[in-house]
């Protein structure tokens, strides 16, 4: 069965669109789940990452003017769950050190539970016309309603 977490944009866009493959939470709240993963796009975004967006990140130019916000844009597949200090290089003491190494790379934060997504799967190849797929989000990792897990298989899964 598929599962979906909530997002808010740019990240959204970013792991369906351009290759974000680490999602960062402070807690793991996939458990031991592996699999097929919608994409929900929050209705809130991430107001920092959106200013720093053309400036910062000019690989993001790319990237809508507008994002859409409570639909499911794709599917990703979890393939792995760990805490920071997985990808870290070095120790002193107790204390972890050093930049990610290539598992999580650049996306991936210090003190954060790594989400590891690949395969990204986009609901649709023209988000113009076709934004993705209304649905209420949720917290955590959670189950989409039986209509919307139909679209979603119809769109991407079963494609």
């Amino acid at each position: 069965m598929i599962r979906a977490i909530t997002v808010r944009q740019p990240w959204a866009w970013q792991i369906i669109n351009q290759g974000k493959n680490i999602e960062n939470r402070t807690r793991n709240i996939a458990g031991k789940y592996r699999g097929p993963v919608a994409i929900h796009a929050g209705l809130k975004a991430d107001e920092e990452a959106l200013r720093r967006l053309p400036k910062h990140a000019p690989e993001w130019v790319t990237a809508p003017r507008v994002f859409d916000y409570g639909v499911i844009l794709g599917v990703v597949d979890l393939v792995d769950v760990h805490y920071a200090h997985a990808c870290l290089t070095r120790r002193e003491g107790l204390a972890l050190v050093g930049p990610p190494t290539p598992c999580c790379g650049s996306w991936a934060e210090r003190d954060a539970y790594h989400l590891v997504l690949a395969n990204p799967r986009p609901i649709s190849t023209n988000p113009v016309t076709d934004p993705g797929i209304p649905c209420r989000g949720a917290l955590g990792l959670w189950t989409p309603p039986a209509d919307v897990i139909a679209r979603i298989n119809a769109a991407v899964l079963n494609a």
